[in-house]
């Protein structure tokens, strides 16, 4: 994190004083986004972007929060060192989850909900998996009709 964030792990902790000055929050972002793109003037900023080689071992259609350089062609995302295999093989089973849930979620489809659950790492449980689900399907019922 603290080679995205530019935060150094021996600074103190962060602390909020309520009458500083910020960015402006997503607002501030997405305006420093459009004023790179129009300008010309590159601007480095950590965004979600389609991986796009960034990440070995990802897919390219994958979604990842990397430091972006923007310009007037829009995200250039800056390469990342493929992860040691342990979290590279989490990262893998995240990505997995997100795929299957985000189709499970299009289609309705209470298995494939349940096997995105089994994919994640902090999951990992067929048992803890359906649970989840029924009790996510009896709490929104009334958004989720049709789900087979």
């Amino acid at each position: 994190m603290s080679n995205e964030t530019g935060v150094s792990p021996h600074k103190p902790p962060f602390r909020l004083n309520i009458n500083d000055k910020d960015a402006g929050g997503y607002a501030g972002a997405a305006l420093r986004y459009i004023e790179a793109e129009q300008t010309g003037k590159p601007v480095d900023m950590v965004l979600c972007v389609p991986n796009n080689g960034a990440v070995a071992g990802l897919a390219d259609t994958d979604v990842v929060e990397v430091t972006c350089t923007i310009t007037q062609n829009g995200p250039a995302p800056h390469g990342f060192p493929k992860p040691a295999r342990v979290p590279m093989e989490w990262i893998r089973r995240v990505k997995a989850y997100e795929r299957w849930g985000s189709e499970a979620i299009r289609t309705g489809n209470i298995s494939l909900a349940v096997d995105s659950l089994m994919a994640h790492p902090l999951v990992n449980s067929y048992s803890l998996a359906k649970k989840l689900v029924d009790r996510y399907l009896v709490s929104n019922k009334e958004y989720i009709k049709g789900w087979k």
